[in-house]
């Protein structure tokens, strides 16, 4: 699931220039999207995508601060 995001994020930068929804408008009025429908769905998974984005990085985060932690001498 993690791969798929990151595709989807790929993705979206590649068309929109970001990955974060809330840089979208400028972008999806120069496409000429006009249907709420189509803009709402993008709008929903650059939303999922965002969120997962981060909460990988959060993991990565605690990970990295666990093994740092569980390296020091512990005096």
């Amino acid at each position: 699931m993690l791969e798929e995001s990151k595709a989807l994020a790929r993705a979206l930068e590649r068309r929109l220039g970001s990955s974060d929804p809330r840089s979208f408008k400028k972008e999806l009025d120069r496409l000429g999207l006009k249907d709420p429908a189509v803009v709402d769905r993008i709008k929903d998974v650059a939303s999922l995508v965002n969120r997962t984005h981060r909460a990988e990085l959060s993991r990565a985060y605690e990970l990295t601060c666990g093994l740092k932690k569980g390296l020091g001498l512990g005096m």
